[in-house]
């Protein structure tokens, strides 16, 4: 393969890696996500804003406890709205 031809493959390669990036949907932004993926982003967005010193990754721990990731069949029911971590207005007061 000749050089140019390389540089041009590579090229596109980038391009395809940036046009796929770049379609990527935010699932820690949708509604009724689950799953160990979203529970992972949303406990590293978390941690990587330094909110918590040494949680002992307890968000993760009880994200899997109260709801299994958000895959249990009663985490996203009608009239309740604690998500994923089953969180409720009045266990926050």
């Amino acid at each position: 393969m000749s050089p140019t031809m390389l540089k041009l493959c590579v090229f596109l390669a980038v391009c395809l890696a940036f046009v796929y990036v770049s379609n990527a949907v935010d699932m820690t932004l949708q509604p009724q996500a689950n799953g160990h993926d979203v529970v992972e982003a949303v406990v590293n967005l978390i941690r990587d804003s330094c909110l918590f010193a040494d949680d002992k990754r307890f968000l993760r721990r009880l994200a899997y406890v109260e709801s299994q990731d958000g895959t249990a069949a009663s985490t996203f029911r009608f009239g309740y709205y604690g998500g994923i971590w089953q969180v409720s207005v009045d266990k926050c007061v």
